[in-house]
């Protein structure tokens, strides 16, 4: 449920139904309105609940059932529930995802009237026939108020590539206000490994010094009511991390950064998933993957505008094993990304590179392989040249397939396909076959496809900020308006 921001709700059949910026980000289903059975019963009794009052269960064989759940875009979704438990100590039960069960526990929260949320993971059909339940099983649950399901496409998790195992934290901390430091910052939530951090709040944390990222961490922004979360003013690191999950989130270091550093970075850092995530303004590069860095995904992401002395994308420098895919590179003179590593680049879509050039080599002394399927590259106002890639040698090697060039900047989207005579013109070795396969393959669209996505929005934080939905813009003007620098 949405709380804050220029929105609007309604009440459909007992689900509320929020928009914003974007399409429908969330749907909120109140337990009282849902189907209740073996002795659960609506009640009003405890303040503080949302809608007109709550599902209370007994000691065992109590159902709530949530039907014809919406799950728009399907696969592993961040569900909030809503609920408070007076006792002292923690009520397990079990939660039914058609059909299938797991345990699931509710903590104390203090009293009876005081109300939290607590987030799970669960799959979902892309339908509305999916069936949530919550069954007591030996002991009375929490009093149940809400569950909250997103449908935006930042919310809709597929976790593909080779960052697709990481797990992340599964304690939860709730990040309770915009502070840089103290009791309930952000900063505080990732004072310790594994947890998995949701945000009771939205806007912009200012951060005066390194946020540093632990192992075995999740930061899960879809959690944040509004328009979510950004985090400025300084660079953001997981360099010395493992197993790391974040989604949703927007890191902008911003000129008060220092100057070799890049927005988000690891140096080294491994098994990490970045889902629908808005990187810009680096200082040195917007992001940063070296020193041995390896299983990692990059996607659905906007990585753009590099700000000075740089101005570049992303540096990837002696990695392996990285999956980067359904991004949109926009407004970086160069490195989008730097590609110096055993790399999947599929479905990227690259918009108005700068003097430099586009994506940059690893120009190496040691050979790189990495598949370079179906991506778009379009010239803007501000490319200074046709270099859609650039700095390659034949130690960049690349099975290549389906890749798509636009240089006129007519304001038409009209490439054509990228031939074998491009690519050695660059000096790259061209490789006959693929070159990886991670234990969750990457879904390969068609270059103009992955374009209509990065053009309707569907990358970056979700629901998209002015500042996003201005580089979407100058996207959609293919050629005519942009500009190098925030």
């Amino acid at each position: 449920m949405l709380r804050s921001g220029c929105l609007r709700t309604a009440l459909f059949g007992g689900m509320l139904f929020t928009a914003g910026a974007s399409a429908s980000l969330a749907a909120t289903l109140q337990a009282e309105s849902a189907v209740l059975a073996g002795g659960t019963v609506a009640e009003s009794t405890n303040a503080g609940y949302h809608g007109t009052g709550y599902a209370n269960f007994p000691t065992t064989g109590g159902t709530t059932t949530f039907n014809n759940v919406n799950g728009e875009g399907g696969g592993v979704k961040s569900v909030a529930i809503r609920y408070a438990n007076g006792t002292t100590t923690a009520r397990a039960g079990s939660l039914v995802v058609n059909g299938s069960s797991t345990g699931i526990s509710f903590a104390p929260t203090g009293a009876w009237t005081t109300w939290v949320t607590m987030n799970v993971n669960i799959t979902l059909n892309n339908n509305s026939t999916n069936t949530i339940q919550l069954a007591s099983t030996g002991q009375d649950l929490g009093n149940i108020d809400e569950i909250t399901v997103p449908t935006a496409p930042g919310n809709v998790y597929t976790p593909q590539g080779y960052g697709a195992g990481a797990t992340g934290g599964s304690t939860v901390f709730h990040v309770t206000n915009l502070n840089d430091t103290g009791t309930g910052s952000l900063r505080d939530a990732l004072s310790a490994s594994g947890r998995r951090v949701v945000f009771d709040v939205s806007g912009t944390i200012t951060i005066a010094s390194t946020l540093a990222i632990p192992s075995n961490t999740t930061i899960d922004g879809t959690t944040a009511p509004g328009s979510g979360i950004t985090v400025t003013g300084y660079n953001t690191s997981m360099s010395g991390g493992s197993n790391i999950v974040i989604r949703n989130m927007r890191f902008r270091e911003d000129a008060t950064g220092p100057s070799g550093k890049c927005s988000l970075q690891g140096a080294p850092c491994d098994t990490v998933m970045i889902d629908h995530c808005s990187i810009e303004w680096g200082r040195w590069d917007c992001m940063e993957f070296t020193s041995s860095s390896h299983d990692i995904t990059v996607q659905y992401c906007i990585i753009g505008q590099g700000i000075a002395p740089q101005y570049f994308g992303c540096l990837i420098d002696a990695g392996d094993r990285i999956s980067i895919h359904h991004n949109l590179w926009i407004a970086n003179d160069n490195r989008n990304p730097k590609l110096k590593g055993n790399c999947q680049y599929i479905n990227n879509v690259v918009y108005n590179w700068g003097s430099a050039g586009g994506l940059q080599g690893g120009h190496s002394s040691a050979p790189w392989k990495s598949d370079f399927l179906s991506n778009y590259f379009i010239k803007g106002p501000n490319s200074g040249n046709d270099n859609w890639a650039n700095d390659c040698t034949s130690n960049d090697q690349w099975y290549a397939s389906g890749n798509y060039l636009d240089l006129d900047k007519n304001g038409s989207l009209n490439g054509t396909a990228i031939t074998t005579a491009q690519y050695n013109s660059l000096g790259v070795t061209l490789l006959s076959s693929s070159q990886h396969s991670p234990a969750v393959p990457v879904t390969v669209d068609s270059a103009s496809t992955a374009v209509s996505k990065a053009a309707a929005g569907n990358y970056g934080c979700q629901p998209l900020d002015a500042y996003d939905t201005a580089e979407i813009g100058y996207l959609k003007s293919y050629g005519t308006t942009g500009k190098i620098g925030k």
